[in-house]
């Protein structure tokens, strides 16, 4: 496994980079302006709408790829259960396509996310300010969660082509599905936690 991490950092450096440094934006502008902007009459900046429209498309992408990701790894795991093995290495390359979609949504995301980080400051009143970075925060976490679910998706599909070749693996990949299922529910639980944050923003911000 140690092996796959570091070719995971390899791999997806450039998106776990990005989507870092779009937290530390977040946090940065979050807690050295809080303590300047208090009161006053809510507002949010104009252009948050269509920025955060853009965070959200992008969120719902990625929550549609893991879906489809998985729902085809299913697919995959029966055929194999059914000794099918021809029609899994015959499928195998169109079922992990939806993988390829998201490191693309992920940077779209991280520079999404750091375009909204910059209007914290603006934003008011300061509690507004809080419930907006941590909305982003799991955003960000969301898109960190999405490379590490490619990566593990990616593990599991190599093993499923292995087995069906007839080549040995020290893979455990029961304990591989396990945390792909556990990433899927943090994933949207994030999705989640994001739209009750988002909602609470504009309740309080009357928009």
């Amino acid at each position: 496994m140690k092996h796959l991490a570091q070719e995971f950092i390899q791999e997806k450096g450039r998106e776990l980079v990005l989507i870092s440094g779009a937290i530390i934006v977040i946090l940065t502008l979050a807690f050295g302006y809080s303590y300047f902007v208090d009161g006053g009459d809510p507002y949010l900046p104009d252009e948050f709408s269509t920025l955060e429209s853009k965070v959200d498309r992008e969120l719902s992408n990625g929550l549609t790829i893991t879906s489809e990701a998985t729902a085809n790894l299913n697919d995959l795991l029966k055929l194999e259960l059914e000794g099918k093995k021809t029609e899994v290495l015959a499928e195998i390359g169109e079922a992990r396509a939806p993988l390829a979609k998201i490191t693309s949504t992920v940077t779209k995301l991280a520079a999404d996310i750091e375009s909204i980080a910059a209007l914290v400051p603006q934003v008011k009143p300061r509690k507004a300010q809080g419930i907006l970075s941590d909305a982003m925060i799991d955003a960000a976490v969301l898109g960190q969660n999405l490379l590490t679910f490619s990566q593990q998706m990616d593990t599991l599909y190599d093993g499923l082509e292995a087995r069906a070749k007839g080549e040995e693996s020290n893979e455990d990949y029961a304990r591989l599905v396990q945390e792909v299922n556990a990433q899927v529910q943090g994933i949207n639980n994030l999705r989640s936690r994001y739209n009750a944050a988002i909602d609470q923003l504009y309740q309080l911000t009357d928009v």
